[in-house]
């Protein structure tokens, strides 16, 4: 251990003491000795005994699902709206996939939302994202997952169309 003398806060008082630590040493940085069940050391500050892990996890830390909408054919008849609601309340944010397989438009909005509580009458919702799908794209959106419940909201704006829409939500963090 290396002690220096400090100067006394009083004069006449003797030399304070202060310690510096242990010196820096490779037998310092290597506290931790792994054996072989004897007095034999493996790995040491000149031979590293290299440490992997590889565990595999078992299920997946994040919700994955991929619901359809409206009938066995996903179809929104005209004019009509449909709403799909997931579970959100483990995650931050959630990724939100809409797709329009068919020709034609949908309206899409995405909001958060707190259900109503026992005795209580009320939802509490947030729009998170809101726009509109034409002719088969693809949209992908993250949205903050800030309610227990994200939703989607899908209208079919057309007067005389139907519209085929998949949705699928993953929620992440």
């Amino acid at each position: 251990m290396q002690k220096k003398p400090c100067k006394p806060q009083n004069p006449g008082d003797p030399p304070l003491v202060a310690h510096q630590g242990e010196p820096n040493t490779p037998a310092n940085a290597w506290p931790v000795k792994v054996t072989d069940g004897s007095s034999n050391v493996l790995g040491g500050s000149d031979q590293p005994f290299p440490v992997s892990v590889g565990n595999r996890v078992s299920t997946s830390s994040s919700l994955q699902v991929q619901p359809v909408i409206g009938t066995p054919l996903n179809e929104i008849n005209p004019g009509d709206t449909a709403v799909l609601e997931f579970d959100t309340s483990d995650f931050h944010e959630a990724y939100v996939w809409v797709q329009l397989l068919s020709a034609g438009t949908v309206d899409v909005e995405i909001y958060s939302q707190i259900p109503p509580q026992p005795n209580l009458d009320f939802v509490m919702n947030n729009t998170e994202e809101s726009f509109t799908l034409t002719n088969s794209k693809v949209s992908v959106k993250v949205v903050n997952a800030s309610g227990t419940i994200t939703g989607v909201l899908l209208t079919n704006p057309s007067s005389t169309s139907k519209v085929n829409v998949l949705v699928a939500l993953k929620g992440i963090g």
